[in-house]
C-alpha cells in the first residue's frame, strides 16, 4: 500500500515548508479539519476496500502532522527549558487514546466511533482556533507585577 507522504516525498514536494509558511496553528486546524473529513465520510460514506484504504492512509497522513507538529506547540506554550519532560506528558494523551480507543468503539456501533471521532475533531479545531500562544513576560513587567 502507498502511503501519500512518501508519493509527495517522491514527487519532490516539500510539504513541510509549505505548511511552514502557514504557521502551526493554521497547519493543525487545517489538519483536524482532514481528520474529521475524513472521520464523517467513514462513518457516513460507501466504505469499500480501496475507499477504506485511502481513507486509512490519509488518517496516517494526518497522525504525521500531529506528531511533527505537537512538539513545537508544546514547546511554544511551555518554553524549551524542560521540552522533554513536558512533550512526554503530551504524548501520554497517544497511549491513553490507543487504551480508551478500542473500548469506545466496542462499546458503540463502528459508524458511530468515526462520528464521534470526527466530533472530537471538530472540537480539537475550534479549541485551536480559541487558544493563543502565552505571550513570553519581560523580566521587567515581572518585577513591576510583584511590586
Amino acid at each position: 500500500m502507498l502511503r501519500f507522504d512518501n508519493i509527495l516525498q517522491s514527487s519532490g514536494s516539500d510539504r513541510h515548508a509549505i505548511l511552514d509558511s502557514f504557521g502551526r496553528t493554521n497547519t493543525l486546524m487545517m489538519v483536524y479539519g482532514l481528520t474529521a473529513l475524513i472521520m464523517f465520510y467513514m462513518s457516513t460514506g460507501a466504505m469499500n476496500y480501496p475507499t477504506f484504504l485511502l481513507s486509512v492512509s490519509l488518517i496516517g497522513f494526518c497522525f504525521g502532522g500531529f506528531l511533527a507538529l505537537f512538539p513545537s506547540v508544546t514547546a511554544d506554550f511551555y518554553g524549551t527549558k524542560n521540552i522533554g519532560s513536558n512533550y512526554g506528558l503530551m504524548y501520554q494523551a497517544y497511549g491513553i487514546s490507543a487504551f480508551v480507543g478500542p473500548l469506545i468503539a466496542k462499546a458503540i456501533p463502528l459508524t458511530q466511533a468515526f462520528l464521534l471521532s470526527g466530533l472530537f475533531c471538530v472540537l480539537a479545531l475550534v479549541m485551536a482556533k480559541l487558544v493563543e500562544v502565552p505571550k513570553k513576560a519581560d523580566a521587567g513587567e515581572l518585577v513591576k507585577q510583584e511590586a
